[in-house]
């Protein structure tokens, strides 16, 4: 699943995305609109996240998913708690309404904070010396974050950048992912 917001207009655009098919390759999509320069999406995810569940089991004869991976995009550091609060919060409680507790086995939740707008910059020595982009698909999980957690309890806070995409000139802008809620470990 994949969310982010939009303020480019005189109200603010919510687009949510959730793939149906082990490819993804196929989307369920919606879009909602909140007051201008509203980030947290307070309402209304409750029932997209149904109507996507909804996508899901039409490609699945009837199945429902068992985990949920939501990349989270354009919340800063300090909004992070309530993208926990109030936007995991209708996530939760649409899981307990689709999911009853003695038929199917609720889903586990992953959330994953995307932020593209960093300063870091990472570079690898050539066996020249020379500095080079690190290639596409690198991760750094040790040194600079803020939470390691490669070697760590993944039930714990962790983060890690990646490097998206190869960069042939100038320099790579890697992405920081943060990871503060995890059950799918």
């Amino acid at each position: 699943i994949g969310i982010d917001v939009c303020h480019a207009g005189p109200t603010s655009v919510v687009g949510f995305s959730a793939s149906t098919n082990a490819e993804m390759t196929q989307y369920y999509s919606q879009y909602l609109v909140q007051r201008r320069g509203q980030e947290i999406v307070d309402t209304k995810l409750k029932e997209t996240l149904k109507l996507a569940v909804e996508a899901f089991q039409e490609r699945h004869e009837g199945n429902m998913p068992t985990n949920f991976v939501i990349f989270r995009d354009g919340v800063g550091d300090a909004q992070r708690d309530a993208v926990i609060r109030v936007e995991i919060a209708q996530f939760k409680h649409a899981v307990k309404q689709l999911y009853p507790e003695a038929e199917v086995q609720p889903p586990q939740l992953t959330l994953v904070v995307v932020n593209k707008r960093i300063n870091q910059r990472f570079f690898l020595k050539d066996d020249r010396g020379q500095l080079m982009n690190p290639p596409s698909g690198c991760i750094i999980d040790q040194g600079l974050v803020e939470h390691a957690g490669c070697d760590t309890d993944l039930t714990q806070p962790f983060d890690f950048f990646i490097t998206p995409a190869t960069a042939t000139q100038g320099c790579v802008l890697a992405t920081h992912c943060f990871v503060p809620l995890n059950e799918s470990s």
